[in-house]
């Protein structure tokens, strides 16, 4: 019988020992766990900020097309104005 004890608390110690290894991997599958939902956390921050970068670069290259749409109104308003100024300097006025 103190056999059977003998092995019947050498089983018990090894099943605590397998109790203490699973808790201890329970513990760092936790963290794991948490540092995971965080990364996730963060990543969804960083899409949300290179949405927001995007949008911004699309009303930037709105505004871009605008302003080169406008340089070329000015541009040809600019050679309308010298065309008449060339005109008006080839037939002078006349004081009636």
């Amino acid at each position: 019988m103190t056999l059977l004890a003998g092995l019947a608390l050498q089983k018990a110690t090894q099943y605590l020992q397998l109790l203490q290894t699973l808790a201890q991997l329970n513990a760092q599958l936790a963290q794991t766990g948490a540092q995971l939902a965080q990364m996730t956390l963060l990543a969804g921050l960083a899409l949300q900020k290179a949405t927001q970068y995007l949008q911004l670069l699309q009303t930037l290259a709105h505004l871009n097309a605008q302003l080169a749409q406008m340089a070329a109104q000015l541009a040809q308003m600019t050679l309308l104005a010298r065309l008449a100024l060339q005109k008006a300097m080839q037939y002078p006025e006349t004081n009636v």
